[in-house]
């Protein structure tokens, strides 16, 4: 079982998240997520609201990211909902950081993704070996030195044996 922000740890609260070939796990919190959760269930479009099956912010961020465009385009879904989180943490003078590392994927490609409204993203480590590469929070092995760290807003995408790390949008690098 898994440790949740401010929720049961039970099963519907466990990762990973799941919708049509979408996969999801996140590290991490909305901070201020007791204060947050009425407005941000109501973001979720009626149509994805059923697909909500636990009390999570993990599995809120994931079916915002689909009702924000997951689907069509990852990059900008990721900037859309975490705006959106980050404009409803300010409005409501919510100090507490927004800690966000997840991975995601549509079975064809995986992103990765590392950023915290604060200094304080959740580790997360790619390793690249000759026919697949590994995603982790913390290196899998005592050979740490093999593993590259993602920078804290960054983005790691695998795809077949391609792996290439980008920055996130600057849009969300602003509002950090």
């Amino acid at each position: 079982m898994r440790s949740s922000t401010g929720t049961e740890t039970n099963r519907s609260n466990c990762h990973p998240f799941s919708y049509k070939n979408w996969l999801f796990m996140h590290n991490g919190q909305i901070g201020g997520y007791e204060f947050l959760r009425w407005q941000l269930d109501r973001l979720i479009p009626e149509h994805l609201y059923c697909h909500r099956h636990g009390a999570t912010d993990s599995e809120v961020i994931f079916l915002l990211m689909i009702a924000n465009g997951l689907e069509d385009n990852p990059e900008k879904a990721i900037e859309v909902t975490l705006a959106q989180i980050l404009g409803m943490m300010k409005q409501k003078n919510i100090k507490d950081p927004l800690r966000f590392t997840a991975v995601f994927s549509d079975g064809e490609e995986i992103t990765a993704i590392r950023f915290s409204s604060d200094e304080q993203a959740p580790s997360l480590y790619c390793k690249q070996f000759a026919k697949h590469t590994v995603i982790g929070s913390e290196p899998l092995d005592h050979c740490s030195d093999s593993w590259t760290q993602v920078p804290a807003g960054h983005i790691a995408k695998i795809k077949g044996q391609n792996y290439q790390i980008q920055p996130l949008p600057e849009l969300l690098k602003m509002t950090a």
